[in-house]
Order: C-alpha cells, then sequence, then structure tokens
C-alpha cells in the first residue's frame, strides 16, 4: 500500500498550519515529531480527511457528501458502512448479510465495491443469498449447526452435484405419483402450456424422462443444507 501527500497545505486565518507538504508513506511505522504547534495535529487530521475523501469515492457516494445519513437509501447506507468500517485500514473485513434488503442494481454496485476492496485485505462475506457468492468469492465455506462442512471453490463444489440435478417435464397426475413413491428434493417448479416442469436433486434418474442439467448454487445450498426431515428420508 503506498498513500501519497501531495503538496499538502492548510491555512487557519493568516496562518499556514502545513505548508506544501509532500511523502510518501508505504507499509511500516512512521513516527511524527515536532514542537507543539508544528503543525502535527493539523497535519494528521488532514491525511484523515484524506483518506475519508478516498473511501467516500471509492463507495460510491461522492455526490452525496452533504446529505445526512437520514437521507440516503439502503444501498447508500451500505455503502457509507462500509467506508466507516475501512478508515483504519483493517487487513480483515467481516460482513454480516450485507445485501439483505438491496435492490438488484445496489447489490451489483456492492459486489463490485466489495471485489474491489478485497484485493489487499480478507473479506469475509456472510449471506444466504447466494448469487451473492457465485459472482465474488474465491472459496464457499459450508457451516451447519456450527460445524464445517465443506471450503472449496465454488466450481468444485458444484462439480460435486454434477450427475445429480433433473429436470422432469409432467403433468400434475405424475408429479403426484412420483411425489408419493419417492422422496423429491424439488428445486423449483414451473408451470407451462405443457404442463409442470420440475427440477429435482437427487442421485438417480427419478422418470425415464428426466433430463439432466448442470447444477447451480441455489442447487448446492439446497442439497448441502436440507432440513432434518429431508436429511432422514432417502433421496432419489
Amino acid at each position: 500500500m503506498l498513500l501519497t501527500l501531495d503538496n499538502l497545505c492548510k491555512k487557519y486565518n493568516d496562518k499556514l498550519a502545513v505548508n506544501s507538504f509532500s511523502l510518501g508513506l508505504t507499509n511500516g511505522v512512521y513516527g511524527l515529531l515536532g514542537p507543539n504547534g508544528a503543525g502535527k495535529t493539523t497535519l494528521m487530521r488532514m491525511m484523515a480527511d484524506k483518506k475519508t475523501d478516498e473511501l467516500i469515492e471509492l463507495v460510491g457516494l461522492k455526490e452525496n457528501t452533504k446529505k445526512k445519513c437520514g437521507k440516503l437509501s439502503g444501498g447508500m447506507k451500505r455503502r457509507l458502512g462500509i467506508a466507516q468500517s475501512l478508515l483504519n485500514d483493517p487487513q480483515i473485513l467481516v460482513l454480516d448479510e450485507p445485501t439483505v434488503g438491496l435492490d438488484p442494481k445496489e447489490r451489483t454496485k456492492f459486489r463490485n465495491m466489495i471485489s474491489e476492496i478485497s484485493g489487499e485485505r480478507i473479506v469475509i462475506l456472510s449471506t444466504h443469498i447466494v448469487s451473492d457468492l457465485e459472482m465474488i468469492a474465491k472459496q464457499i465455506v459450508l457451516i451447519k449447526e456450527g460445524q464445517l462442512l465443506k471450503a472449496d471453490k465454488g466450481y468444485n463444489l458444484l462439480t460435486g452435484l454434477e450427475g445429480k440435478v433433473w429436470e422432469l417435464s409432467i403433468d400434475d397426475e405424475e408429479y403426484k405419483r412420483i411425489c408419493k413413491e419417492h422422496s423429491l428434493l424439488v428445486a423449483n417448479i414451473s408451470r407451462t402450456k405443457e404442463g409442470l416442469k420440475v427440477r429435482v436433486i437427487g442421485n438417480d434418474k427419478p422418470i425415464e424422462s428426466a433430463v439432466l442439467f448442470s447444477p447451480t448454487y441455489e442447487d448446492m445450498y439446497l442439497y448441502y443444507f436440507r432440513t432434518p426431515e429431508e436429511e432422514s428420508e432417502e433421496v432419489i
């Protein structure tokens, strides 16, 4: 990391408290020495303000700096919270459900921002919105009842579900019959003019006409986080 102070100046009334101060700082400890009135406090405040300005621009709030927090949208408040979290430049950033309540556009902005700041630090993002992780996570950590289930790259976890995701094109009566004969882990049901399209997850082909599909992150979530009732039943 490099912080560049370029010709900083600060004037109080007719007195220059900081005058054309330039310095490049990299990782490490810097001791700022000087007598009272030398401008140490003013310089440190200016560096803090410079960092604040950089973060406000990073999170896309530069045009809203005059607004009160109560006037900001939900997405803007989330971004402001990230800026506050980054003020001390932490190496580990923990975010708990940061995109809850955001519309798709704000979530996209938020994900892009998280990707941008993750280059210099560890970001632990806790969420149940699997699409957020699909876009930006380098590794997915699955935890259940306080225990680690799996931790791997997303595509590796999806590979483990290859051959387990099926789509059935059936009518209502056939669907009812299959449900009686099998324990279906149903991912999605959609109605068409021809009948039902049912996406199921299971080890075996449920009916002869079933077609294999590539697994998604939502399929993965449903498979690994089955309820106790679903786990106790044999999944087809």
